[in-house]
């Protein structure tokens, strides 16, 4: 402790000078997280005559580079519905491309919830909406810097509402989590990759993943999907409202590849159906339109009633088309 004393008494301005910037650096700790929140919340508030975005809270750390928004959510302004809400979204500096001489960021989303609605798509399809252009602006306003990876976890997608099924618990993608990585890509390292898992309808798992060539025009990318279990028992209210039909058992496994390249789309998907079982109402059979598929459902049966293991499988191409 001497030397402090005596380097206090040798160099008093020079500690009272710290001694202001500390105090100063700590104001400004304190004061920038609403300073900047209430900026930005006016901004998000402002962007579209349709939609509306909020930040809850906002933690920043110079030290590290890094900042956290909490409880965003995204409302129409017509109702004022929650169409989208996130718990925590952290962003940092990507510091191993920091040290290449690029300043991107990685962004981890953490709670996310997408709810689709028929009130979204309707407020969507109005011209002043512009769904592309607000999503870039917003996203733009909460990462100013270039994104290079976004992580989400335990995040979920909810349709209840859009099949006329609200608070069901059924139509739902629950604990989906994946990766997109080399946003930014070069032509020494032109993939960006993505991947993505997450449970459907309480019961079924889904996978994804593949690449893509964004610096490409128009952009070529390859994907591969597969979907285990899904219960088709667990589907009957809502194929009930179109064709008198129920599943009393039965789970698909479905499996499909996709590519485009110049602009043209082909693949294929395969759906492999297990121990399915389907009956009909025939009180309801009141066109040669729904006879056809008791005819199917009939001749589906036979099918599925193989000894060996009750399943079938087949391949459908896709017609190669040309992307917009």
């Amino acid at each position: 402790m001497n030397w402090l004393r005596t380097t206090y008494q040798r160099h008093p301005k020079l500690w009272l000078t710290g001694a202001v910037l500390i105090l100063v650096l700590v104001a400004v700790r304190i004061a920038a997280p609403a300073f900047i929140l209430k900026r930005l919340n006016t901004k998000l508030a402002t962007m579209s005559p349709v939609y509306s975005l909020h930040v809850g809270n906002l933690h920043l750390s110079f030290i590290r580079m890094f900042y956290r928004l909490e409880n965003l959510e995204g409302r129409l302004k017509n109702g004022g519905k929650i169409f989208a809400s996130a718990e925590r979204i952290d962003v940092s500096v990507a510091w191993s491309q920091l040290f290449r001489g690029r300043i991107l960021t990685n962004v981890i989303a953490d709670n996310g919830r997408i709810v689709l609605s028929p009130a979204l798509f309707e407020e969507s399809k109005q011209p002043q909406a512009a769904p592309k252009a607000v999503a870039q602006q917003a996203a733009a306003t909460l990462c100013p810097m270039s994104v290079s990876a976004i992580r989400i976890q335990n995040a979920s997608l909810e349709f209840g509402d859009y099949l006329n099924e609200p608070g069901s618990n059924i139509w739902r993608v629950t604990g989906v989590g994946g990766t997109v990585t080399n946003l930014n890509p070069t032509p020494a390292a032109p993939f960006t990759y993505f991947t993505a898992r997450g449970t459907m309808l309480q019961s079924s798992m889904f996978k994804a993943s593949g690449r893509a060539r964004r610096l490409d025009k128009p952009m070529a990318w390859e994907a591969q999907t597969e979907v285990r279990g899904f219960d088709l028992v667990q589907t009957n209210k809502l194929v009930s409202r179109f064709f008198p039909l129920t599943f009393t058992s039965g789970t698909l496994d479905l499996f499909a590849e996709a590519k485009s390249q110049h602009g043209k789309v082909e693949g294929y998907v395969k759906p492999f159906i297990k121990k399915m079982h389907v009956i009909g109402d025939k009180k309801d059979f009141k066109s040669i339109e729904h006879f056809a598929v008791e005819m199917a459902i009939a001749l589906g049966n036979a099918v599925l009633r193989r000894p060996e293991d009750q399943s079938v499988a087949t391949r459908l191409e896709f017609i190669p088309r040309r992307e917009n």
